[in-house]
């Protein structure tokens, strides 16, 4: 089995071709854990194949994302926290808004961005209304293209406990926990452009 991945305008594709010795998968995983997880659950391992995510590194290369802020209506002094992904329960969406309110002790002027569309963004969009975060946070719902999205954050932030993160090291955005935010002012672990936005935000 072999997977031919291409890109064409930001958007992949995966084709699924059988190999040479004519086996087909029946379900294709993209972690050691996944792939596991399966196994534990009686599935075949001849059954399974690993195929770990890629991304086009050029094609999430850093830039200008201004547009994107002014599109949204962030501030361009904003230090602004993303997070890429389908609203559920497992994402950690809400845990991420209960953080925002220790993270705006430390910065003021940060603005969460949450990238994703999913059957939980009524219920995300009453969770920040309950905490008064409604200037500091936007949903921009599903997005086809998340390239100039990418641009526009300074941090990405993980709230799941699996997340993928190929496209935020891509664009040299450092990624940061929620639970980690808490330790805001120590910024040793976010390598220069998470050192280097946290300083410009604390001033």
């Amino acid at each position: 089995m072999w997977l031919l991945r291409t890109i064409d305008k930001q958007r992949f594709s995966i084709t699924a071709c059988t190999s040479p010795e004519g086996t087909t998968p029946e379900q294709i995983t993209n972690s050691g854990y996944t792939t596991q997880t399966h196994a534990r659950l009686g599935m075949p391992s001849e059954k399974l194949l690993l195929a770990y995510n890629g991304v086009e590194a050029d094609a999430f290369s850093p830039g200008d994302g201004s547009t994107a802020r002014a599109k949204f209506g962030i501030a361009e002094d904003a230090l602004v926290l993303g997070i890429f992904s389908i609203l559920n329960p497992f994402k950690g969406q809400a845990i991420l808004l209960r953080a925002m309110l220790r993270i705006l002790e430390a910065v003021p002027n940060a603005h969460l961005l949450i990238v994703g569309g999913g059957e939980m963004r009524g219920e995300l969009e009453a969770l920040a209304a309950s905490l008064h975060l409604e200037q500091h946070v936007t949903f921009t719902g599903y997005q086809k293209d998340t390239l100039p999205l990418y641009r526009a954050i300074d941090l990405y932030m993980m709230a799941s406990v699996i997340a993928d993160a190929l496209e935020l090291l891509a664009s040299q955005k450092p990624p940061r926990s929620a639970k980690a935010f808490r330790a805001i002012g120590r910024s040793h672990n976010l390598g220069d452009a998470g050192r280097k936005s946290i300083q410009r935000h604390q001033r």
